[in-house]
């Protein structure tokens, strides 16, 4: 059964499915709401596709997804049994439903094909499924929970930055790595790689996309600027990217500042437009070399003075 509930939040991707018979794939389009946990154990998501038959709920799954399900929009395949134990509680959900039967497809193709390599700069930034690009200095990033692919206009602006530098032998961190892909791209560019993400999903991609990428890195650590002091890590850089919300780039700012070396670089991104005068007074004591913007969004390149 198809259903197509505005409901749940997140920015990740949960497919599921279960080897029972009567399964039918349940679409989920969510928004945050106080009804996810009663989802995720009602209608529950299974990752594990080999998942041997036995009990339906299972309640570390249910703990994760509860866990997952409660950030920024997104959409989940999930599975579930056609059966009155199940199907009675989708209007209890309290939202409008579209019910309807779908033929089984080969999702894992059909997925591979809507996603694209991606020209940033001078990188070609592709899943591995895709040939190498001899004009370009090439990139492998398959998708994942973590984000950044090169899609995204927050990160073809950092790309953009970072490509025109000279990083050779320089010190750069990368605050809130995500898939690790201006790491990657400073890495082809000969800096010494510095990263951190508050996400250990992350860390672990990024450190998979360097081995995959034959690329190496200095350190890669699970947290933020607060917790450089537990680590054998440079006190001060030449580099800093960040590409963050704005929120989270102003309750750095002490820490992005204080890390930044005398005449360092600090590219900040993920920034709405609307937001550019709060970000421009935050870090006014650095001086702006550089602003550029791809439709609603901004990235700053400053310089510590």
């Amino acid at each position: 059964m198809l259903y197509n509930l505005p409901l749940i939040s997140s920015k990740k991707t949960i497919k599921a499915q279960r080897e029972t018979q009567n399964l039918h794939s349940c679409h989920y389009d969510f928004k945050q709401s106080s009804y996810t946990p009663f989802i995720a154990k009602e209608l529950l998501a299974q990752r594990n596709l080999k998942e041997k038959k036995g009990d339906f709920l299972n309640k570390k799954l249910i703990a994760h997804a509860n866990k997952k399900l409660k950030r920024a929009q997104a959409k989940h395949l999930l599975f579930c049994k056609n059966s009155p134990k199940y199907t009675p509680k989708i209007p209890q959900i309290r939202i409008n439903a579209n019910i309807f039967l779908c033929q089984n497809k080969d999702w894992i193709t059909e997925y591979k094909q809507s996603i694209k390599p991606v020209i940033c700069a001078r990188f070609y930034i592709r899943p591995s499924w895709y040939e190498e690009n001899k004009d370009y200095e090439n990139l492998i990033i398959d998708p994942s929970l973590s984000f950044g692919s090169g899609h995204h206009a927050t990160t073809a602006m950092c790309i953009a930055l970072l490509s025109k530098m000279d990083l050779r032998n320089k010190n750069m961190l990368d605050v809130g790595c995500g898939s690790g892909i201006l790491s990657l791209v400073a890495a082809k560019l000969h800096a010494n790689i510095y990263a951190c993400d508050t996400d250990i999903e992350s860390c672990n991609q990024s450190k998979k996309n360097f081995v995959i990428n034959n690329l190496s890195y200095k350190e890669i650590w699970q947290g933020s600027l607060q917790s450089l002091k537990q680590f054998e890590v440079p006190k001060s850089y030449d580099v800093i990217c960040a590409n963050i919300v704005s929120s989270v780039l102003l309750l750095l700012k002490k820490d992005l500042i204080f890390y930044l070396k005398q005449d360092g670089i600090l590219i900040l991104s993920g920034i709405l437009q609307e937001h550019e005068a709060k970000i421009l007074e935050g870090f006014k004591e650095l001086t702006l070399l550089e602003k550029k913007q791809i439709d609603e969004w901004l990235c700053f390149k400053f310089i510590k003075k």
